[in-house]
């Protein structure tokens, strides 16, 4: 987790992409500490999680869009395109 927080916050990407699922750290907790450091930068979260309330705690612990695996192309274009919608 240490290295994503270190990238964000030296090559500010134009979107994150972050597993729930990680070795250490999960990506709630990812997604909290970029928060609390005052990054706004669009986050999806990618996971295997797909029910109603796995999508609404991504939202609520600061994700801008859920993405479910196995996903396609078309699919991920469009969370993008509503993650970074009103992002300068």
């Amino acid at each position: 987790m240490r290295e994503a927080l270190e990238r964000v916050e030296t090559n500010a990407p134009d979107v994150l992409l972050a597993d729930i699922a990680m070795p250490d750290e999960d990506g709630y907790v990812l997604i909290r500490e970029i928060r609390s450091r005052g990054s706004h930068i669009p986050a999806i979260a990618i996971t295997a999680l797909a029910s109603a309330e796995d999508r609404a705690r991504a939202m609520a612990e600061g994700f801008d869009a859920h993405l479910t695996k196995p996903w396609i192309r078309r699919k991920w274009w469009r969370r993008w395109r509503g993650a970074s919608r009103g992002w300068a």
